[in-house]
């Protein structure tokens, strides 16, 4: 445990002083890994045995899907690169394509360790190992085999809490910029450029829990992941269902809406494969999550939800503001470098008036006198030739009116 303790708090230090040492030694740490598992790959093929595989599932079918959802941490990497997507240079291009890279090259590998695992050891001398491929590695190569293997068991534990503190540091940052948790968790150093207040606090956490068994740690993780996973997938048929104009994801799902709620439907029956203590962590969190947002995060923060457009567009009522929609054009200037002109800041300053019902032209007319009145501009007058002259369509009219003053251009929109 004291270990533990000092390299968390090593790999903090690291976190602290920049990211971009953090990602030169996660680099080098994850070559060697690979070398590693490579090499054990390709060393253990004349030991290869297909009769180990036999029986297959002894336990039944349904222990592979509850293996799955035990061992589903194991992709929890991929998280960690949408998380850090402030720090990406084109993170609508790099974003999915390292999610895709990451999902694939893990996939093969740990898909090529394990099946050479199984067909170079007997169950017997595996099933109830901690550190199975260890073992394996020492019975078909002696004892330096045994030592390279738990070295590379050490390299992935540090790549691991390095990429972890990253970028699950970044977490309650972001969530402290968008004012849904207190201002002083998302301190940035001024020497370092990095959040060090949410580094610290993740670091404390995972402190923390290594105070717990090694089990529960990996239960917990794993249904943390797999919730997330559900919550993205219900997320993304919200979105997309809700209309919003500025709604404009640089990469879009395939197999809309089948694979998300074939997503949804998989990940709830691994959490619940995994026993009452998955579900009930789960709902712990999101219970947790919830109660943080309404006792501080909704004082503070003015947010509107999707599913509230959702709603509206369904119902065909107005029950939303522009905060969701202003979010994500800020999003989307920031994602494509799109850069703000006079015209963009002269629209959202625009004022906007609301009708409620049809008028006539003299009461639009005598409505804008009186509201341009109030702005301090005098001697107002419009004609009713200046409006129909400048008609686009018999919807749409552009009038202008000159007034007196040192550049007064302002625009109003009349609904």
């Amino acid at each position: 445990m004291f270990t533990g303790i000092v390299i968390t708090v090593v790999f903090a230090v690291l976190n602290i002083i920049g990211i971009k040492i953090t990602s030169f030694v996660d680099r080098i740490f994850v070559a060697l890994l690979f070398i590693v598992m490579i090499g054990y790959s390709v060393m253990s093929l004349p030991y290869f045995n297909i009769n180990y595989f036999e029986p297959f599932a002894a336990n039944g079918i349904n222990s592979i899907f509850s293996t799955a959802a035990f061992v589903f941490i194991s992709f929890g990497g991929l998280l960690k690169i949408s998380s850090v997507a402030e720090e990406i240079a084109n993170p609508k291009k790099n974003i999915p394509l390292g999610l895709f890279a990451a999902l694939i090259v893990t996939t093969i590998i740990y898909t090529t360790v394990t099946f050479i695992l199984v067909g170079t050891a007997p169950a017997s001398k595996i099933s109830n190992s901690l550190t199975p491929m260890a073992d394996s590695a020492g019975q078909l190569f002696g004892e330096n085999g045994f030592l390279i293997i738990t070295l590379a068991s050490v390299l992935a534990f540090l790549t691991t809490i390095i990429a972890g503190i990253m970028s699950a540091s970044r977490y309650p940052f972001a969530l402290s910029k968008d004012n849904l948790f207190p201002s002083f968790v998302g301190r940035v150093s001024k020497s370092f450029n990095t959040p060090v207040v949410s580094i610290l606090i993740t670091s404390g956490l995972i402190i923390i829990s290594l105070f717990f068994s090694l089990d529960h740690l990996v239960k917990a993780a794993s249904t943390i992941m797999m919730t997330t996973c559900v919550l993205s997938n219900i997320a993304v048929i919200i979105l997309r269902e809700s209309g919003m104009h500025n709604y404009r994801p640089g990469f879009k799902a395939p197999f809309y809406p089948v694979l998300q709620l074939l997503s949804i439907i998989l990940f709830i029956g691994m959490i619940v494969d995994l026993g009452y203590s998955s579900i009930n962590i789960s709902l712990f969190f999101v219970f947790l999550s919830i109660s943080i947002y309404f006792v501080y995060g909704a004082k503070k923060a003015k947010k509107t939800y999707a599913l509230l457009h959702l709603i509206e567009r369904i119902t065909n009522k107005e029950i939303t503001s522009t905060f969701l929609e202003s979010e994500l054009r800020d999003i989307l200037r920031h994602r494509d470098n799109m850069k703000i002109d006079k015209f963009d800041r002269m629209i959202k300053k625009a004022e906007l008036l609301e009708l409620e019902e049809s008028i006539n032209l003299t009461d639009l007319i005598n409505i804008l006198i009186k509201h341009i009145s109030s702005l301090g501009y005098k001697n107002i007058q419009i004609n009713q030739t200046d409006i129909e002259d400048s008609a686009i369509t018999g919807f749409v009219a552009v009038p202008h009116l000159v007034v007196e003053g040192d550049k007064p251009f302002s625009i109003i929109i009349i609904r």
